[in-house]
């Protein structure tokens, strides 16, 4: 199963531009809160349905934040094909859900990512998503 880490460890390795720009956090906090929602995802989240996710560091309210995400979820896949990104705050941290209906078996149900305020959680999915569908090439700048 690809992780966070993987992922960032196989861009690192590709020496992919603009992986210093995502800004990305792995403290404490960060990983359970990933951790917990990835667990969720892979129990609750339908196959063929992968959750990317973005949250603005810091998270302040971690148990309540991930609660309020797995309704949000739940929400958006309920729903249906989603029309686009939902973009919100949650608790008092930013918050940019992402879903992608029809993805591969093999792809991950969830991928999250907590960053710096500084950093973009668009730009950050969109060169996950970029690196997902290109491999080793990894993310443009």
């Amino acid at each position: 199963m690809l992780t966070e880490q993987d992922l960032v460890a196989a861009l690192r390795a590709a020496d992919a531009p603009g992986l210093a720009q995502m800004g990305l956090r792995f403290d404490r906090v960060v990983v359970r809160v990933v951790g917990q929602l990835r667990a969720f995802a892979e129990e609750e989240v339908p196959a063929g349905v992968t959750v990317r996710l973005a949250l603005t560091a810091p998270i302040r309210q971690p148990a309540r934040t991930v609660d309020d995400l797995k309704r949000e979820i739940r929400a958006r896949i309920a729903a249906g094909p989603p029309p686009g990104d939902w973009r919100g705050e949650v608790n008092g941290t930013g918050a940019l859900l992402r879903l992608h209906i029809g993805a591969a078996a093999a792809a991950p149900r969830f991928l999250g990512f907590v960053h710096n305020p500084a950093s973009d959680a668009a730009w950050i999915l969109d060169q996950v998503d970029r690196w997902l569908q290109t491999g080793a090439r990894g993310p443009s700048t």
